[in-house]
């Protein structure tokens, strides 16, 4: 008499291989390298457990695209269903933070610092509107030279203010300005412009950097000119609530001396997209 226990097993085997749980975090079929499809390098994932939990597993590449459609996702991708945040390297789930992207783009300007080159008047503005005159902004004077300054530019919310200093070769300078009018309410703040503008080198400094750049504990990274490139430079930084309390630092690097040319500047400005 046959015996169909063998055939039996490896049909339960097989089942058991093509499920996706946290008891048995193995590759499934698909993992298993093929004719057809060839070997993949193994990719990290991560796992949506049984306890709702999302964990570190290792599957031939092969796999991936089954298991981000039932809801898996990757160290560094956005948590599926989940808006604002992200996984980490380990597959925590953490805040997603801001995101960065390079270009001009339409906003309405709520308030801002301009930092700019030396002229017989002042080189930083800080208030609600940087083109018009006092009292919509307050203004100061700062002597330039070349090397790296350590700027901030800050709103309290609870006091409808925003501060800035500087602090480098030229030394410390503070200013603050109260928000009376607002362009756009402080709950639509969702946007903040990072404007370089570099003019002609025979007026300016070689290039102007504003690196090592953070919001509020976020890295947003570096932002430069080049020699010879693009005069205007706008970066955009969205997906983050400017309507709260935030801080951003970084430090301004100036190559040269940075003078005869007024319109050369670093300017950040937040308001709300359109």
């Amino acid at each position: 008499m046959k015996s169909f226990v063998p055939l039996l097993t490896l049909t339960l085997g097989l089942t058991f291989l093509a499920a996706c749980t946290d008891s048995a975090l193995v590759d499934s079929p698909n993992d298993v390298d093929t004719a057809s499809k060839g070997k993949q390098d193994k990719v990290d994932v991560c796992h949506l457990s049984d306890t709702g939990d999302f964990i570190l597993i290792n599957v031939n590449g092969n796999a991936l695209p089954a298991h981000l459609a039932h809801g898996d996702g990757q160290p560094g991708d956005p948590v599926p269903g989940v808006a604002g945040k992200k996984f980490d390297e380990a597959c925590a789930v953490v805040d997603a933070g801001p995101t960065v992207t390079y270009g001009p783009f339409a906003k309405t300007s709520a308030a801002g610092v301009r930092f700019k080159g030396q002229t017989s008047g002042n080189e930083i503005y800080l208030g609600r509107d940087l083109g018009a005159a006092p009292p919509a902004r307050v203004e100061a004077g700062y002597t330039w030279s070349a090397g790296t300054y350590d700027v901030t530019f800050r709103f309290d919310a609870s006091l409808n203010k925003v501060f800035t200093t500087i602090d480098g070769p030229g030394g410390p300078k503070s200013l603050e300005y109260s928000l009376t009018t607002f362009a756009c309410a402080v709950s639509g703040w969702n946007v903040l412009d990072i404007y370089i503008k570099n003019g002609p080198l025979s007026t300016s400094a070689k290039y102007l950097e504003f690196n090592n750049v953070y919001l509020n504990g976020f890295s947003l990274g570096d932002f430069k000119t080049v020699e010879g490139g693009t005069i205007n430079n706008n970066w955009k930084v969205a997906d983050f609530n400017f309507g709260q309390d935030f801080t951003v630092s970084g430090k301004l690097v100036v190559d040269g001396i940075w003078g005869a040319n007024e319109e050369d500047k670093l300017q950040l400005v937040v308001g709300c997209l359109p």
